[in-house]
């Protein structure tokens, strides 16, 4: 499979909000840490990206691989 189709968009589900908590919350350091006082990033938690997520996850998108299809029933 072409590397350039491999992945595509899906609508996220409950069980993809542990992972995408943290890569929200990983990205969010790498790009503020260090840049806002400590009274704004003590709010930005693993916990408190994760229920953002689940209060609006119908209009959230997360990644598949393509490449591995799930085995039909």
């Amino acid at each position: 499979m072409d590397p350039v189709f491999r992945f595509a968009l899906r609508d996220a589900s409950p069980d993809d909000l542990d992972a995408l908590a943290t890569l929200w919350l990983d990205g969010w350091r790498d790009g503020h840490d260090g840049l806002l006082p400590p009274a704004l990033a003590r709010f930005r938690t693993y916990e408190s990206f994760r229920a953002r997520l689940a209060e609006g996850l119908s209009a959230v998108r997360s990644p598949t691989d393509r490449s591995r299809r799930r085995a039909s029933a």
